[in-house]
């Protein structure tokens, strides 16, 4: 690793750090999530660690922001080359891009995750020969085509809304085709228990 930035612990945990990786093992500080990168990585951001009083909390992401460009070899997650660009805090998520070309085919996605109220998404993906099965085990496929999607998933509301979709291949063995858009909406399951 050949790395430059700054760290600051006068207010909380802050860093602004610019650097290329070369066969850097994320592993040793990540045990739970052991992967290779090799590439160029910027990346800023604020910690506020946990008040003193609170020891059930380990603190919060203020603000990140990552760019990364390179080759990540995880055990979850296919060989290849990874593009990140993105930015938020421990809420709000914005990708600007994410792009994943490898073993698994490629995937192109932008958009938002937002988990302040359950989870919300809105995504835009492009994928060409993509295998989720590196993904859902039980779930082998070829996927080529274009997915636009936003909902909103919480105890009061599960919506999904598939805004554009043309996709074909294979998925589970069975030949894939879908083109159109999807709308699913369902009620709280507390709802449906008091009706």
């Amino acid at each position: 690793m050949n790395a430059r930035g700054v760290i600051d612990l006068r207010k909380n945990i802050g860093w602004t750090i610019d650097g290329r990786f070369d066969k850097f093992n994320l592993g040793y500080f990540l045990p739970n999530n052991p992967a290779i990168i090799t590439g160029d990585l910027k990346t800023s951001g604020e910690w506020q660690a946990a008040p003193k009083n609170n020891a059930n909390t380990a603190g919060k992401l203020q603000r990140f922001a990552v760019n990364f460009d390179g080759v990540l070899d995880a055990e979850q997650l296919p060989a290849g080359k990874l593009t990140i660009d993105a930015s938020g805090d421990d809420q709000l998520i914005r990708i600007k891009r994410f792009r994943h070309v490898g073993a698994a085919g490629s995937i192109d996605a932008k958009g938002t995750v937002d988990v302040r109220q359950g989870i919300a998404w809105d995504i835009d993906a492009v994928m060409d020969r993509f295998n989720i099965g590196y993904f859902l085990k039980d779930t082998p496929s070829l996927i080529t085509g274009t997915i636009d999607t936003d909902g909103r998933w919480s105890d009061s509301q599960q919506i999904i809304n598939i805004k554009k979709i043309d996709l074909r291949g294979m998925l589970k063995g069975q030949p894939l085709s879908a083109k159109g858009c999807l709308l699913y909406t369902s009620p709280s399951p507390r709802d449906m228990r008091r009706s």
